[in-house]
């Protein structure tokens, strides 16, 4: 069993772990390292996870691998080909916020249940609802939002270098602007005092005219 998988089984266990992130950002490939089961799940350019996908591990003294597709209402199998043929026919087609479950008994896995989310895309490719990049987003955000859920965000290393270094940018310009702003306040401040230090110098120059040309009187 992984460090990560021991992590994630001793601070979610039973409430779960989310997975969520970018499409194509590598989801797929952390869960198979979580379970242990590789080519499980499809993998290619595009929508792989068409819907959620509920993952129940079960730590069993087996030494050969089940698994099961469909809740209690699927056949156990230890065929992890046709596990993957049937969790392919549960992403086929459109996008569907209703989930499907896999049971997977091994006694290599962690006693876990994770939760496998669409990719979330910033826009609709060609001939798609252009509503989906909405569709999925609500898809998990009820699952994010559950404070007992252990969130695992997933993002592309180029795109998330991208970010960081945009962040720094933004968070520099900020700190720039903070401080030409406080100076420009400085200048602001010092001025307002130099008119007013101008206007005492202008009263007392005036009182003092009127008092030498009362004595000249």
């Amino acid at each position: 069993m992984s460090e990560i998988t021991r992590y994630l089984e001793m601070k979610a266990g039973r409430n779960g772990v989310v997975i969520v992130g970018n499409q194509s950002s590598g989801k797929t490939s952390l869960l198979e390292m979580i379970i242990r089961r590789t080519n499980l799940f499809q993998k290619f350019d595009g929508a792989a996870t068409k819907r959620p996908c509920r993952i129940v591990m079960i730590n069993t003294n087996d030494e050969i691998p089940y698994g099961r597709v469909g809740g209690t209402f699927g056949k156990k199998t230890p065929d992890m080909d046709l596990l993957s043929r049937l969790i392919a026919e549960k992403n086929d087609g459109d996008f569907d916020e209703n989930p499907f479950e896999v049971t997977l008994w091994g006694n290599d896995l962690p006693n876990l249940v994770v939760t496998d989310y669409p990719g979330h895309i910033n826009s609709a490719r060609y001939g798609e609802d252009p509503d989906t990049p909405d569709i999925i987003k609500k898809m998990s955000e009820s699952a994010i939002q559950d404070p007992d859920t252990h969130k695992l965000l997933v993002m592309n290393a180029t795109v998330d270098r991208v970010r960081l270094e945009l962040h720094k940018v933004r968070k520099y310009q900020s700190k720039m602007n903070l401080v030409e702003e406080e100076a420009r306040l400085i200048e602001h401040r010092d001025k307002l005092k130099s008119d007013r230090i101008m206007d005492a110098k202008k009263q007392m120059e005036a009182r003092r005219n009127r008092r030498q040309r009362g004595m000249s009187l």
